[in-house]
Order: C-alpha cells, then sequence, then structure tokens
C-alpha cells in the first residue's frame, strides 16, 4: 500500500485517490485501542476500499480481513485506500455517526478532501 505522502499525479489522476488512516494516540487512547480500530477497519471494509490494512500484517491483497482484524493491537495504525469520492463522503458520515474512538486523518487532493468533509457534514479540513 503507498503512502500519501508518496502518491504523484496530475489533480486528474489523483481526484479519486483517497488515503485514510486510523491512529490511536500514545498517552491519550492508545491503552484499549485494540477493539476502535477493528471497529474503524470493519467500518472501511464495509465501503469498499482498493486496500486495507496494516504495516506488520499485511494487506487484503495478501491476507485475509479476519486475520488483519485479529492481529490489531493496542496502537496498531491502519490505513485504507479508496478509489472514489462517494465511498469517502459514504464513510465520513459513518465515521461521524459511530464515532470508533481512535483519530481518523484522510490524504488526497485538498479541494476534494474538503468538498467530501462538507457533504458528510463535518466542515472544514482543520489541518493541511
Amino acid at each position: 500500500m503507498t503512502h500519501s505522502l508518496h502518491r504523484r499525479g496530475s489533480y486528474e489522476e489523483l481526484k479519486n485517490d483517497f488515503v485514510v488512516l486510523g491512529c490511536p494516540a500514545t498517552g491519550v487512547n492508545k491503552v484499549g485501542s485494540a477493539p476502535k480500530t477493528q471497529e474503524f477497519l470493519s467500518i472501511c471494509y464495509k465501503h469498499g476500499p482498493i486496500n486495507l490494512g496494516d504495516m506488520k500484517t499485511g494487506n487484503i491483497y495478501n491476507t485475509t480481513m479476519d486475520d488483519i482484524l485479529a492481529s490489531v493491537t493496542d496502537g496498531t495504525i491502519v490505513q485504507c485506500t479508496f478509489d472514489n469520492r462517494d465511498k469517502i463522503v459514504s464513510l465520513l458520515k459513518e465515521l461521524n455517526d459511530r464515532r470508533p474512538g481512535i483519530s481518523v486523518i484522510i490524504s488526497g487532493v485538498t479541494d476534494v478532501v474538503q468538498q467530501c468533509m462538507h457533504e458528510a457534514g463535518l466542515g472544514p479540513i482543520h489541518s493541511l
């Protein structure tokens, strides 16, 4: 899975390219975060990512979703990649409703991510 900092291409090539990270925070919610991260992954998986996983276990192309979920421990950082803005809007709405309890970071073309945030009812991006 390519990290979002290594993405290259034109606006047209990248406007439907989204990386979503789920991160518990050390000293804030790392302890006891495994079930929260598993819930986050399950929500993401339901919305049809083109890839999903973590750095230690792998991704849905080389292992199963069940193995990925079973390998999550407190502090595991997970990544999901999407190729469709409608999926991101739907995902954001569900994450906002369910609030799994870990930080969510979305990388993509800034103005497209901002549009998705507004469509999901989340308001402006708070950092770039």
